[in-house]
């Protein structure tokens, strides 16, 4: 096994939170039925952003709130559903 070469530097606060956000998009049925088939940004636990097209979401995203890490999730059919 490789040792890494530099170690590693801890997750700014604000990226973690986005990521959390993203998982909670992930998960929550609410959302994942609201949105089904669309991309969506979530932040602070709230859909900011969402839309078929991912790329016009991320900048829908960034401009409503400029300079954070924003995560893109796709809300799936559930595979259980059927």
């Amino acid at each position: 096994m490789m040792e890494p070469t530099k170690p590693s530097e801890p997750t700014p606060a604000v990226d973690l939170e986005r990521s959390r956000d993203a998982e909670w998009a992930m998960h929550d049925p609410a959302v994942q039925q609201d949105y089904q088939g669309q991309w969506v940004v979530a932040y602070e636990r709230h859909i900011l952003a969402h839309g078929p097209d991912a790329q016009a979401v991320l900048e829908q995203a960034v401009r409503l709130v400029p300079g954070q890490a924003h995560r893109l999730v796709l809300c799936l059919p559930d595979a259980d559903a059927d």
